[in-house]
Parts: structure tokens; sequence; C-alpha cells
């Protein structure tokens, strides 16, 4: 059986999640070079990232209910779509925020230096696809 690589991350829980929902709907899927990114991330540019396969004769399949997955948009805490804020386009896409106060440097430092996970909640905004525009987080606790 011949596989095609379907689509790649830089994570491998994103692609276990995609594998986890391609499996559901029947399909044969395998994930290759998770271990070695995981292990190394600077590997995923030499290696291509972690490629989520699929058999060359599920691919089309495969893609129509990645394109499904990916269409649906984004619900706030009170389930309502997340709209850009220019032009109302609910293709959005979310990004993780840098650092930007002084809390998250010394969140990052002290992670850094201890090797544990940051304690400080990640944040993030939703990039328009179709105007450029930034939304910020809804659910957000300022």
């Amino acid at each position: 059986m011949e596989f095609a690589t379907l689509k790649t991350f830089d994570k491998s829980h994103e692609a276990y999640l995609l594998k986890t929902k391609l499996e559901s709907e029947g399909l044969t899927v395998i994930i290759e070079d998770e271990h070695m990114v995981t292990l190394d991330p600077l590997m995923s540019n030499l290696l291509g990232g972690i490629k989520l396969k699929v058999p060359r004769d599920q691919l089309i399949r495969a893609q129509t209910i990645i394109g499904i997955v990916e269409a649906k948009p984004f619900l706030d805490q009170n389930n309502e779509v997340v709209k850009c804020i220019k032009c109302g386009s609910e293709k959005l896409q979310k990004e993780r925020k840098g650092l930007d106060s002084f809390k998250d440097y010394i969140n990052f430092a002290i992670a850094a230096l201890f090797f544990v996970y940051p304690l400080n909640k990640q944040k993030f905004h939703y990039k328009c696809l179709k105007c450029g525009a930034i939304t910020e987080n809804p659910d957000a606790q300022n």
C-alpha cells in the first residue's frame, strides 16, 4: 500500500488530533518523523515536519474531511461565532501571541532557568484570512 503525505505539522499533538478525526471516518492514517521532530525541533525543517500520511486511494476523501474540519468557524464562550473586527469575515486563523509584558518575560526566564513549563496562560488572537486584521481573543480576561 502506497502512502501519500496529506499534511505536515511542527507539533505532534496537532497531527494526532487530525489523525483521530480521520480514523473515526474509517481512513487508514500513519504519522511519520514524529519522534525525530519531537526530540529535536530544529530537525523539523530538515525532515519536512511531522507528516500525516494516508493511502493514495483515500487521499481525496481525506482532503475533503480536512476541508470540512478547517472551514468550521471559531466560537467564543457564549457559542457565538468570532468574526473579524474589520471586515466581519468568519475565516480566521488562531495565532499565539508573543511575550508582551514584563510578567511574560519573567515567567519565561523562570521556566527556562528551571526547565519547567511556563506557568502563565498562553495568550492568542485571531488573524483574518481575508483582510489580515487582528481580532483579539473575545474570551481573554484583562
